[in-house]
């Protein structure tokens, strides 16, 4: 693709080579396994299917049929065949992988059909249902669950999938996994120390009762009732049908008690509808600007073209990317808040400074939307100095974000609003425009999922954004409000506690320096992707700074073994051979102080706490801002420059 750009095109080399890195990383980045097919032949997968198959990228290139089960072969080939010839539009199916160990690993799958060039190809999602279990066909899902989590019935309550409750001798509920509760729409203290039935109503209430008079005059501590079909009735009324396992189980060496797992027989149709809505339209969303890159870039490959023309095609290209990262945090934020994997992490921040990245997106969004007409203010309480709050500055600028865009979508002219006031111990934001307004019938359904009105450019986006932005005020323990007129415009109003008062410090003047410069330092880039590191080494390039490439850990550690000079290593975290966290354990036992950041397309903060505890000075989320990398490094290597920065 770079050949015929030839002599005029080394920057425009660069810039397909950072765009590309771009697409990329975001690909790089999901928390779900994607696989990619195209002409009978494997044309991509990212980090988490390598992780979840325990396998390189050329281990499962060279056989990918060899990592499915061989007993679940011909009913994946038949789901392939049945999805890329058109006859259904998706299939979902679960299947076992081969562990290189010999293990078994139960996934679930969903295939769809897409079009790349001129032919049809298959993408994949894969997730990991139940870590290494062994699935016997005979034998009910929850009763295998059940043989693997025995020894320890506390972890079932943290398996998503599962629907459990345990009991004490008396019948008494003594712990209930929070997806019980929630679908049933109790509190969990509603149902503790209290017998099932007395909570929530069974039908039929004899067999129920039943089966727990059975285990309580059963001795052997054997005793299992397997699927017993109960209706449960929700909190709101509603009634639902399950399939519930009974175990008779100990909880301790001397503490016996029993178990439930319920397994709901038909989920109701506005759920199925609701998640097939979210999938067909991030399905859609991503093939969008996924065009728009690849249209793009075939035509910035024709040396005809003007530079003017190529210059505009690029920032094409930069604004589909940038879409595509929109779209997968948006959607990565949901599957967290639907697996309640999401974490609040206060510190204190300047408010200040958080609106002045505000200012600058948008810019982008007056851009993106074309719409260079609409006047936007931002409003600081206390414009000099800074505002310190303690929150979580990530979750605010995402909220506020998802707020902007909201409002930019649907104003083509008038005002664009934001402020914030603090007051009796709550920072309050605004976020208010002059746009199309929403209609009182609908003001109740803007938070649902995929709600949007049906006006021009409401396409646009995943549909996800107040959803998600009511879940992280909910979860900072806030609350968010709208008021809203149709033909007038629309305000939303966020109240968050802040923990810490208002701190005004006078802002210093500082001087700024030109650039980063680094010479005389050397550095090593553990990176297995070439693209990607042929990217880092041009944006290192104009600090002067000297590189050493490892292609994988153990590249890296001898690297550094040789070269006791290294002043920073940029750690990858996924790699072939030796990966980043044993190739980080290794280095610090050879040089404990050695300083090194680590590159992580992954977005879990357990996952960034891991690299932390390890060792690891600080890390870069993929994919890769330069500014903050060099920041970054500029702390470590020119530690007294970089306070004046």
């Amino acid at each position: 693709m770079y050949t015929s750009i030839t002599n005029k095109g080394v920057s425009i080399k660069n810039k397909m080579i950072e765009n590309y890195y771009i697409l990329n990383q975001i690909v790089q980045g999901i928390d779900t396994g994607i696989v990619i097919i195209y002409n009978k032949t494997l044309l991509h997968i990212n980090n988490e299917m390598r992780r979840i198959a325990k396998r390189t990228y050329k281990d499962i290139e060279s056989d990918l049929v060899g990592v499915i089960a061989p007993n679940f072969r011909i009913s994946v080939l038949r789901s392939y065949i049945s999805v890329l010839k058109g006859f259904s539009d998706k299939e979902e199916f679960y299947f076992d992988i081969i562990l290189p160990d010999g293990g078994i690993k139960s996934v679930k799958c969903r295939i769809v059909r897409i079009k790349i060039f001129e032919s049809n190809g298959i993408f994949a999602t894969v997730h990991e249902e139940f870590s290494e279990v062994k699935r016997d066909t005979q034998m009910p899902l929850t009763l295998c669950l059940w043989r693997k989590y025995r020894a320890d019935y506390e972890h079932i309550l943290t398996k998503e999938h599962d629907f459990v409750a345990f009991l004490d001798p008396y019948c008494k509920v003594k712990n209930i996994s929070r997806k019980v509760v929630n679908f049933l729409g109790y509190d969990r203290e509603e149902f503790l120390e209290k017998r099932f039935e007395n909570v929530c109503e069974v039908t039929p209430l004899e067999d129920f009762l039943d089966v727990l008079d059975g285990f309580q005059k059963n001795t052997s501590s054997n005793l299992i009732v397997k699927d017993l079909q109960l209706e449960l009735t929700k909190k709101n009324g509603e009634k639902l049908k399950f399939a519930v396992s009974f175990f008779d189980v100990k909880f301790r060496r001397y503490s016996r008690g029993y178990c439930m797992i319920f397994k709901l027989l038909k989920y109701p149709e506005k759920t199925v509808s609701n998640a097939d809505d979210i999938a067909a339209n991030i399905a859609h969303e991503f093939r969008s600007p996924l065009n728009a890159i690849i249209g793009f870039s075939n035509i910035i490959a024709d040396e005809n073209i003007s530079n003017y023309e190529r210059n505009q095609y690029l920032k094409y290209i930069k604004q589909s990317c940038a879409s595509l990262l929109n779209i997968v945090n948006d959607f990565s934020d949901f599957n967290k808040l639907n697996h309640d994997k999401i974490i609040i992490h206060k510190d204190d921040f300047n408010i200040n400074a958080l609106f002045e990245q505000l200012d600058a997106y948008c810019s982008i969004y007056k851009n993106d939307y074309n719409k260079p007409d609409i006047q936007v203010v931002s409003s600081l309480q206390q414009p000099d100095g800074e505002v310190i709050v303690n929150c979580d500055y990530q979750r605010v600028l995402q909220i506020m974000l998802n707020l902007l865009n909201n409002a930019f979508k649907f104003t083509d002219k008038g005002f664009i609003k934001y402020q914030y006031i603090i007051e009796n111990g709550f920072l309050v934001l605004k976020v208010s425009d002059s746009g199309i307004g929403i209609p009182k019938e609908n003001l109740s359904k803007i938070f649902n999922r995929m709600t949007q009105l049906d006006v021009k450019n409401a396409d646009k986006g995943s549909g996800l954004g107040l959803t998600i932005s009511k879940h992280l005020v909910e979860l900072m323990g806030g609350v968010i409000l709208v008021n809203s007129e149709v033909g007038v415009g629309t305000e939303f109003l966020v109240k968050l506690p802040v923990s810490k008062s208002v701190n005004n410090t006078k802002k210093e003047t500082l001087t700024q320096t030109s650039g980063y410069d680094f010479s005389g330092k050397k550095i090593i880039i553990a990176e297995d992707a070439q693209i990607n590191y042929i990217l880092l080494a041009k944006i290192l390039e104009k600090t002067h700074i000297k590189i050493l490439w490892a292609k994988n850990g153990r590249e890296c550690v001898d690297l550094f073994v040789l070269n006791k000079d290294i002043s920073l290593i940029l750690m990858d975290i996924q790699m072939p051979v030796m990966d980043g966290y044993e190739a980080v354990k290794k280095i610090l036992e050879i040089a404990p102080k050695v300083p090194i950041i680590a590159q992580t397309a992954f977005s879990y903060s357990e996952e960034k706490k891991r690299i932390l505890t390890l060792g690891c000075v600080d890390y870069v989320s993929k994919p890769i801002d330069k500014n903050i990398l060099y920041k970054k490094m500029a702390k470590i290597l020119n530690p007294v420059e970089e306070t004046f920065k």
